[in-house]
């Protein structure tokens, strides 16, 4: 609790300052903290962001996937995994991820418009 309570924070204070160091903090709180939970699907979303705003896509998509291995159709996960990909440049297998976050969440508008931006930049404007 006292570590996840850090990465809290620290991250705050990331946010409020953008000093690169303060997230570093929040990753390294993060991870320990996952390690010693490694079947909380919160703190592996959670990890997988912190990499995503460090621009650490390799890691993102680590934590994002094991995020999956915990919970297979949670929509979060897979939604975030889905826009991991497409931002390495992987839209065929990041659409895929999307499109099965709104079989669990259809109302989830974020997805949506994710699938349609990835469809129009790939020029597809009647499926966009």
């Amino acid at each position: 609790q006292e570590l996840h309570t850090r990465s809290q924070a620290a991250y705050k204070e990331y946010i409020s300052t953008r000093d690169q160091s303060k997230l570093q903090e929040a990753i390294a709180a993060a991870t320990k903290t996952a390690q010693m939970l490694p079947k909380n699907l919160e703190l592996q979303i959670s990890l997988a962001n912190l990499h995503y705003i460090a621009t650490d896509d390799r890691s993102a998509e680590k934590y994002a996937r094991h995020a999956l291995d915990i919970n297979p159709s949670s929509p979060v996960a897979l939604k975030f995994l889905g826009r991991v990909l497409v931002q390495q440049g992987r839209q065929d297998e990041g659409i895929i991820l999307l499109q099965q976050s709104l079989v669990h969440a259809p109302a989830d508008g974020e997805v949506w418009y994710k699938i349609g931006a990835v469809l129009f930049e790939a020029g597809d404007l009647e499926l966009a």
